[in-house]
């Protein structure tokens, strides 16, 4: 049994047409912020809402002690994920957010990848979020 499970996500600009995500057959991870492990769940959000959700809500990054802030998105991190235009890469990791308190969430990897995925026409953005946080993950991002 492969320790990954692939999600193939519909982009029309990629190469091939789709991008290749993994999530790991770990369902259960320790978060930086909470030390509280949680079970994850996978969510299939709109990019219109997901584009949404960057714009007003605050993120802060797992284990870092600065205050959540807006994303902010870095033109080198986006041309990077760019070259998913013209090649195809390995598997990249599926991204896990939580709320931390009101509009801010917290990250364990970088949010540019929902992000291209979004700003490129993606038919849906995965993600992982804790299971006992699904129905506000699904109210905020899903169509």
């Amino acid at each position: 049994m492969s320790p990954f499970a692939k999600v193939r996500v519909p982009v029309p600009s990629a190469l091939l047409g789709m991008v290749e995500l993994y999530v790991s057959s770990c369902t259960r991870i320790v978060t930086g912020r909470t030390d509280a492990m949680h079970d994850w769940a996978s969510l299939k959000a709109s990019p219109r809402k997901v584009l949404e959700w960057f714009a007003t809500a605050g993120f802060a990054a797992s284990g870092e002690a600065l205050p959540p802030a807006p994303f902010r998105p870095c033109a080198q991190r986006l041309a990077s994920l760019d070259q998913l235009k013209h090649s195809v890469r390995p598997a990249l990791a599926v991204p896990r957010f939580w709320l931390l308190e009101g509009s801010n969430y917290g990250f364990d990897a970088s949010p540019h990848l929902p992000y291209w995925l979004a700003v490129n026409d993606a038919s849906f953005v995965p993600l992982l979020v804790p299971a006992h946080q699904m129905a506000h993950f699904s109210r905020a991002l899903v169509a």
